[in-house]
């Protein structure tokens, strides 16, 4: 029964972080009249657009899960990861695919479509972003039933392997901030 409830309160935190993701990102879109950095606020909107998105996306999957019985709703989580997951993977295939057209375009001097072009990459950078922070996210819930339910020893040699993994990766992905959680 405590499994359940931690597993309850872990994502009861993630909605409520969901929510205040969404505000801020709700909160950083400008006017674009009176600015000399068109460009830039144009792709500042893009980003804060796809983060918003995938939040509500998120706490919206999240309320419904969390009326769910414990099993139904842990199998839905691990859906739910996977679904992000391959959002992931997609946006990256997409990403690979314009950034070559994206030279064509840009070898042929043709740069209104560079600058089109580039304001896709943004979109679809900021969309891969924003999922594998999501699925990193939903992994961190699913990591802590599962550590409720490892052996200490296996939980030793699990942390140092997230600590290999962590510091491994390379990316200007933002996460959330980690919750420090004392062992009891």
């Amino acid at each position: 029964m405590s499994s359940q409830s931690t597993v309850g309160s872990r994502l009861r935190v993630l909605v409520a972080k969901s929510y205040r993701a969404e505000q801020l990102y709700a909160s950083m879109r400008h006017s674009l009249s009176n600015k000399p950095e068109v460009i830039t606020d144009i792709t500042n909107d893009y980003r804060a657009q796809v983060w918003l998105k995938a939040h509500q996306e998120l706490r919206i999957k999240l309320n419904e899960i969390i009326g769910l019985p414990y099993g139904v709703g842990v199998q839905e989580l691990i859906k739910l990861k996977a679904q992000f997951e391959r959002k992931v993977s997609e946006s990256n295939i997409v990403i690979e695919r314009v950034s070559k057209k994206l030279a064509e375009c840009s070898d042929k001097q043709e740069f209104a479509s560079v600058v089109k072009l580039g304001l896709e990459l943004v979109q679809y950078k900021s969309q891969a972003q924003a999922f594998q922070v999501v699925a990193d996210e939903l992994k961190d819930v699913l990591a802590g039933n599962a550590e409720r339910n490892a052996k200490p020893s296996e939980q030793a040699a699990s942390n140092d392997d997230q600590v290999k993994d962590q510091a491994s990766e390379a990316s200007n992905v933002v996460q959330f901030r980690p919750r420090r959680v004392a062992a009891r």
